[in-house]
């Protein structure tokens, strides 16, 4: 099992990468691959839609979001926005993604845009222009919406390597069978992510770190992680 960079941030979309982690944590971020035709709009997007008049999909949990666009730069629709994702090289090959408000959750609906061109600036920024967003005003329209892919797409890690999204909502068993509760966030440390445990039974979360010595499995099919406490972890 190795053990390679963790990604930003306390969610599964703004990972940070620690020194020496422990468990592998990367950020949801896709390979690019065909979409569906049963999952695009079937309707052509007009030369300069409104954004009343984009296609809306249905609601659905398999969204993940790579970048969160943060401004405008010049006048003819060119965004600028945060990249989420430790692959930033996707965006060279980035052919369309799907869009949402600020603070819309993943299974809110979300707009599909065909993108014209993707720009890596750095490693924390891209430019990003859509087809139909031609104007300075439109694109203001688009500040601080979320740019997501399908999960679907995800990138598929080596074994012990997971992204956050997958440990979130897990239930925690130690190795004896005790339910700790269920991981609700996933904090990122200098050295070692923490798990972020809930249980309602008490009054405070429990912080497990995210280290070989402490979660000994992760089944993301039955949807759980078996641990083993620590001298002093649920005094934390």
């Amino acid at each position: 099992m190795t053990y390679p960079r963790q990604p930003k941030g306390p969610n599964s979309d703004r990972p940070r990468p620690a020194r020496r982690p422990a468990l592998n944590l990367k950020r949801a971020t896709t390979t690019p691959k065909p979409i569906p035709p049963s999952s695009i709009s079937p309707t052509p997007l007009p030369l300069e839609p409104t954004l009343a008049e984009m296609p809306v999909l249905p609601a659905q949990l398999d969204y993940v979001i790579i970048a969160e666009i943060s401004s405008t730069f010049g006048l003819r629709g060119v965004v600028k926005a945060n990249i989420l994702t430790d692959f930033p090289e996707r965006f060279d090959r980035l052919t369309e993604v799907f869009l949402a408000p600020p603070g819309a959750p993943l299974d809110a609906p979300r707009t599909r845009y065909e993108v014209m061109s993707a720009r890596v600036q750095n490693e924390k920024q891209v430019q990003l222009r859509f087809v139909g967003v031609t104007k300075i005003e439109q694109a203001e329209l688009l500040r601080g919406f979320t740019v997501a892919v399908p999960i679907a797409e995800a990138v598929e890690l080596p074994e012990g390597e997971y992204f956050i999204f997958q440990i979130i909502g897990l239930e925690v068993y130690t190795t004896t069978g005790e339910n700790l509760g269920r991981v609700v966030n996933v904090e990122s440390q200098a050295s070692n992510d923490l798990y972020v445990v809930r249980n309602p039974a008490s009054r405070k979360d429990l912080l497990l770190p995210a280290i070989k010595d402490v979660v000994k499995k992760i089944d993301l099919e039955a949807g759980r992680i078996t641990v083993e406490l620590l001298d002093g972890l649920l005094d934390l």
